[in-house]
């Protein structure tokens, strides 16, 4: 048998299932339910409202519902407020949580009573299939019994005939009962299969709303009425035990030439009690991270005497650029996460979400679906690959931001691997990657190398190479390809670098890299690419290259 929350008779809004109960003449315990959430990445600012009828004078009301992970834990930046009273002063302690704790709201209510029932419903199945099991026993200890039944001694033989065929007739008779009441026994047993599944999804979802933390915050408010009212009462506070995050599942496919991108949100709380159909938003906001800009300490520069300058020179640059150096990197990597989540934006979830506490595990909430316009092309690495991979260039014209997160890549409806997606201000051209495709084949060949000796550190004043890079398209359509590869590059005047390729590369400077050379062509099913680049490099002698 469960406990039962056990109120006093006053008046109870329906709207926010309230149980008060006075303690005191002046005194009220009452139940506040999560009405609104807004999860952030590293956090969440919850909203808690109840109503409580209170007649004229001062009084003091009690809630007893904010569960707390250990005894100096605090209820973060609460608030409260309260209509039709004057707010006196509010009073938080943290205590232990009793039995009557977890099921003081109405859904924790109704599941223990259905577990009840259940329960109840249980044993009284399994009394009646123990009965079904007792006939088919008694039915069992009648044969034994027939079974061992004999003709007395001297009995005529027509005494033993008839003594036979009333043994064959009660033992038929017993069997059949027994097989009757194996079967019904049986039968009632796999019947109850159902009822126990049923019994362990109750209890299930009666853990999932109930709270498991051993504390909770009572909180005691002092109000004042000029007459009687029904005093509505809202509280905010912040926790740190809940977050959300993006994620993604992106489809490409290389027939109808397109890119949808399949967004989500993954929301998690661990406060330990439920919010059950409350009104979620989610916001790219992160109240935790650093609100004020760096500061620039003073550049300290001195001067002294050659000898004393050059001794000093790598301390001086040591402590002077560490300085620097470290104040960049803090803002660099305070710049890098602001881009992550540049722009305050709130999703809002379009109807009342339940979201239960669990350490593990999150539940996901959809997005739309944003559908991109793709140029596709095969981009081969000869340097470092031997097959190309597909790569997806693409706008973001969907109007909004899109969020970093984990993402599933599919090419073709099937899943190809993983990645992470960077966020992609709204109007920004950027590239996703879809994985190899086996059937273009590249290989560099080195066709002539003369590096004087081939060590590492040539003492030769010239060095020459040749290369050939081999693209080979084994599938059954033509595609367009991007060869990237490099030559040698010097930023002095005395190490000379000539080079020169057949065909010429279509860019020089790929993404502003110096020496990274780029082919641009459409190969056909079939049909092979040839590339060559020489490289040759002079400098004076008596130096080394390196």
């Amino acid at each position: 048998m469960i406990p039962k929350f056990i109120s006093m008779t006053f008046a109870i809004s329906a709207a926010t299932a309230l149980v008060p109960c006075a303690v005191l003449a002046d005194s009220f315990e009452a139940h506040s339910t999560i009405t609104a959430a807004t999860l952030y990445p590293n956090g969440a600012h919850v909203t808690r409202q109840a109503t409580v009828p209170v007649p004229a004078g001062k009084h003091q009301i009690t809630f007893f519902d904010i569960p707390v992970t250990h005894e100096t834990a605090a209820v973060q930046g609460l608030q409260a407020r309260v209509t039709q009273a004057t707010l006196g002063p509010v009073t938080i302690v943290n205590e232990v949580a009793n039995e009557t704790d977890g099921m003081r709201s109405p859904e924790a209510q109704k599941a223990y009573e259905k577990v009840d029932a259940l329960e109840a419903q249980l044993k009284s199945e399994e009394r009646a299939v123990l009965a079904i099991e007792l006939e088919a026993r008694a039915a069992e200890d009648s044969l034994k019994f027939i079974n061992g039944l004999t003709a007395p001694d001297g009995a005529a033989a027509a005494d033993i005939l008839a003594l036979a065929l009333t043994i064959r007739e009660q033992s038929l008779q017993a069997r059949l009962a027994m097989q009757d009441a194996t079967a019904r026994a049986e039968e009632a047993r796999d019947g109850l299969k159902g009822l126990i599944q049923e019994l362990a999804d109750a209890k299930a979802a009666l853990k999932k709303i109930t709270s498991n933390t051993p504390m909770r915050a009572r909180i005691t408010l002092e109000v004042d009425l000029a007459q009687a009212a029904d005093v509505d009462v809202t509280f905010d506070y912040d926790t740190a035990a809940a977050s959300w995050r993006p994620t993604y599942k992106a489809h490409v496919d290389t027939v109808e030439n397109t890119v949808t991108l399949d967004r989500s949100m993954l929301a998690t709380q661990a406060t330990g009690e439920p919010w059950i159909d409350v009104d979620l938003s989610f916001s790219t906001e992160r109240p935790s991270r650093r609100t004020e800009p760096s500061i620039v300490p003073e550049y300290l520069r001195w001067i002294g005497d050659p000898i004393a300058q050059k001794q000093a020179r790598g301390v001086l640059l040591s402590d002077a650029g560490s300085m620097e150096t470290s104040s960049m990197v803090a803002m660099e990597m305070d710049v890098a996460q602001e881009q992550s989540y540049g722009l305050s934006l709130t999703y809002e979830y379009g109807s009342p979400a339940t979201l239960y506490s669990a350490v593990d595990g999150a539940t996901e909430f959809a997005l739309a679906r944003v559908s991109l316009e793709p140029e596709l092309s095969v981009r081969a690495v000869p340097l470092y690959d031997q097959t190309g991979y597909l790569v997806a260039e693409v706008t973001n014209d969907s109007g909004a931001i899109l969020l970093p997160g984990d993402m599933q890549l599919f090419r073709d409806g099937a899943l190809i691997g993983q990645s992470y997606f960077e966020m992609q201000p709204n109007g920004s051209e950027f590239e996703m990657a879809f994985g190899a495709i086996d059937g273009i084949k590249v290989s560099r060949v080195v066709l002539d190398r003369n590096e004087g000796d081939r060590g590492f550190i040539s003492k030769s004043n010239e060095s020459t190479s040749s290369v050939r890079i081999d693209v080979e398209n084994l599938t059954s359509r033509s595609w367009p390809i991007e060869v990237v590869d490099r030559v040698s590059v010097s930023e002095q005047t005395d190490l000379t670098i000539e080079w020169s390729a057949d065909p010429m590369p279509s860019e020089q400077t790929a993404d502003d890299r110096r020496g990274v050379l780029t082919w641009n062509f459409d190969l056909p099913a079939g049909e092979t690419k040839s590339i060559t680049l020489d490289e040759n490099l002079r400098w004076p002698e008596g130096k080394f290259l390196r």
